[in-house]
């Protein structure tokens, strides 16, 4: 099985990395390649969403996905990164990951509030995202 799997939710603007299984150093390099080519298509302000409800096992170092990750926040910034995630050290690591770059962070519980903090900032694309979603897939 893939560690992650990435598509458009709304073409170009926003994009769905949704992360499975075990963490994998490898798998997450190649991720990142991947995760590359969709961000160099995007268009601003681009809006991220992670999803992190599938992952089994997390890394033991958070430096390594950081420095394995970093780079593409530098080359290609998004208006919003939101992690769906219910596991509290996931949520204090983010935060943490967003200080550092100064970028726009908000961890949350579900695909529906993520819709909601991307309606707070641009409702059309939030209501593109939700239209889309429900053809998709549940909640």
């Amino acid at each position: 099985m893939a560690f992650a799997q990435i598509r458009w939710v709304v073409d170009k603007r926003v994009l769905l990395l949704k992360l499975l299984g075990k963490y994998d150093v490898e798998a997450l390099k190649q991720g990142v390649l991947e995760l590359e080519t969709f961000l160099q298509q995007g268009k601003q302000p681009l809006y991220l969403i992670v999803d992190q409800t599938e992952i089994s096992d997390y890394p033991k170092n958070f430096r390594e996905p950081i420095n394995i990750i970093s780079p593409l926040h530098e080359k290609y910034p998004t208006a919003w990164t939101i992690i769906i995630t219910s596991n509290a050290m996931f949520r204090f690591f983010g935060a943490v990951i967003a200080n550092t770059f100064k970028m726009q962070f908000r961890p949350v519980k579900s695909m529906s509030e993520a819709c909601d903090v991307i309606e707070g900032v641009d409702p059309a694309l939030a209501m593109q995202m939700r239209a889309t979603l429900s053809t998709e897939m549940p909640d």
